[in-house]
């Protein structure tokens, strides 16, 4: 996807500032993010040095004392001098300053909203405050453009969804454009580009309309098969029963997990930085059913993606859409009608008069019909609706909610906070308030450092099915697996990786790398990923061998390996045959 010129980009990770190689057990924060410097802690010593790099970022170290070769005894004039100095120790520690996107609320008053600071949001990230160093609304702010992402899945989204939706985006196409640059993509099953990152509104409508057509005439072929139309002598109550067999028809977990990899991976490895929006052409999944463990489809099509997505900033737009009309509106009943409700009418004791019924008042919102609340109440929305909650989107059923929703992204704030990156690929959940009201914020709830493990396991699936995308990192392994078969139970044996000469991206040292095996199962069984950081000071980018002890699950047929070199980033992936030896690739 081609990059836009209209300007430098942020980057979606940390940038690493040039600095000597780390000491000791310090860990390095990765990724091509921008960095704001590296700062250098040290016991007992108080005095701090600022310089600017000629990037525009900020290194502060701290003079660092080196303790005496040997003890001596102290003499009378030493002891004039002072007390001798004491042990030092140094870690290295990268700060960088991330980016989070806020929605403020419509209740806030126009005078608060002008006058907003930094000085005004309240950071907490992993249970810690955070400085907040700038804040401004996205349209005047640092960061550009939205970058935004039309995603069309066909596997997920059966025909009518598409037809409604892409018509409805085609409409939206000038609010699209006028956000940023806008790309579109379309899986099916396999995402392809359909369109690259563009501003000019009637090249994407056109597209759009395109896809409509499309849905359009699948949908017109599929209808006599499955008795679409309402003919005569055809009821009303039957054409509403079409959605429970469609819902019936719905795809299986391991299919909505294959698609959900693709689009994350997609994602993940997109360039550039600052406010991002995922517009998701897609039907949900059912998950009420699934349980709550680790394997369940609640964790696969739900958690873990909504997760990532956060992670990555990508504010999710799921658009569900079948239907253009708002329908009738959502009116609370009040006590004192319950009660005459209750008490009247045919099944009253005593009496025939029926129930009186108070005026109705129209909705205060535009968004408040049984349509559309419906649509948040559905259990075929629960995997939509958690990537909607934790990436601070909504769920779109409806033209009108597409509407106010590109209202809403246009009228939304960045701010920026400074933390330290370990750069070790785990997610940390983040929260922003309004100070000092506590006002809680609705933004994207997680952030990363590093590539999630989520990211590195998503990948080694699609490796393992096929997928043609194997990184970039040159990596060999060889399995070797003593006594297979010779028992039921788990095969004990060895994984040699060995990845060779490879060009880092600035002059840092690489590292820690990221190992991560999963296994090619038998039909029904989710392959598990594990995820196994090496960080010994021999592992460089002049290359490196690693033997590593696994333990071969019975069934599998194959193994995956993936590693990463968490400090830029840089990944590669294989998959061997353990059924065809030698067991190597």
């Amino acid at each position: 996807m081609s990059a836009p010129a209209a300007g430098p980009r942020r980057e979606a990770g940390p940038r690493r500032t040039a600095g000597p190689r780390r000491t000791g057990g310090a860990r390095r924060a990765g990724g091509p993010r921008r960095a704001l410097g590296s700062l250098a802690l040290a016991a007992g010593v108080a005095g701090l040095a600022a310089v600017a790099t000629s990037t525009g970022h900020v290194s502060t170290t701290a003079a660092m004392a080196a303790p005496p070769p040997e003890r001596t005894p102290r003499t009378a004039s030493s002891r004039a001098a002072g007390p001798p100095a004491p042990d030092t120790f140094a870690e290295k520690v990268l700060v960088r300053e991330i980016e989070v996107v806020v929605e403020l609320p419509e209740s806030l008053r126009a005078g608060r909203r002008k006058a907003l600071g930094p000085q005004d949001f309240q950071v907490t990230e992993d249970g810690r405050l955070r400085q907040v160093v700038k804040a401004s609304p996205v349209a005047a702010g640092e960061g550009g453009a939205w970058q935004v992402v039309v995603y069309v899945d066909r596997v997920l989204a059966d025909p009518e969804t598409v037809f409604f939706t892409a018509n409805s985006l085609a409409q939206k196409a000038a609010q699209l454009t006028g956000l940023g640059n806008v790309a579109l993509v379309v899986a099916d099953p396999a995402p392809r580009i359909l369109l690259a990152e563009t501003r000019e509104p009637k090249m994407l409508e056109q597209a759009l309309v395109d896809i409509a057509a499309q849905a359009e005439r699948q949908k017109d072929a599929a209808a006599p098969a499955q008795g679409g139309g309402k003919s005569r002598g055809q009821t009303q109550g039957q054409v509403q029963a079409r959605p429970a067999t469609a819902a019936a028809a719905a795809p299986q977990p391991q299919v909505v997990r294959h698609q959900e990899d693709q689009l994350v991976t997609l994602l993940a490895g997109l360039p550039g930085g600052g406010p991002r929006a995922l517009v998701l052409v897609a039907s949900g999944f059912d998950t009420s059913l699934s349980g709550g463990g680790a394997d369940s489809a609640t964790a696969v099509v739900a958690e873990e993606p909504a997760r990532t997505l956060a992670a990555y900033g990508w504010i999710t737009l799921a658009a569900p859409m079948r239907r253009q009309q708002l329908g009738t509106p959502h009116r609370e009943m009040t006590d004192i009608e319950r009660i005459r409700q209750n008490n009247s009418g045919r099944d009253a004791p005593g009496s025939s008069v029926p129930p009186e019924i108070l005026p109705q008042v129209a909705p205060k919102s535009r968004l408040q019909y049984d349509s559309v609340l419906n649509l948040f109440v559905e259990p075929t929305s629960a995997s939509l609706h958690a990537m909607a909650s934790a990436t601070a989107g909504t769920v779109i059923g409806l033209p009108v909610q597409l509407d106010a929703a590109l209202t809403g992204l246009a009228r939304r704030w960045h701010i920026f906070y400074l933390a330290p990156d370990p750069g070790d690929g785990r997610p940390r959940p983040v929260e922003v308030r309004l100070s000092p009201e506590g006002t809680p914020l609705r933004t994207p709830v997680w952030r990363r450092s590093s590539t999630p493990d989520e990211v590195a396991a998503a990948r080694l699936r699609q490796v393992l099915t096929g997928g043609a995308d194997h990184g970039t990192l040159p990596l060999t392994a060889t399995a070797a697996v003593a006594g297979a078969g010779s028992h039921p139970g788990p095969e004990h044996g060895t994984l040699r990786l060995t990845v060779a000469a490879f060009s880092a991206p600035d002059s840092l040292a690489p590292g820690p790398f990221r190992v991560s095996v999963a296994y090619d199962l038998p039909p029904g069984s989710a392959p598990t990923v594990q995820h196994q950081v090496l960080a010994d000071a021999d592992l460089t980018e002049k290359g490196w061998t690693k033997t590593l002890q696994i333990e071969v699950p019975p069934g599998a047929r194959k193994v995956g390996v993936a590693v990463e070199d968490l400090a830029h980033q840089i990944w590669g992936a294989t998959a061997i045959d353990l059924e065809a030896p030698p067991a190597t690739h």
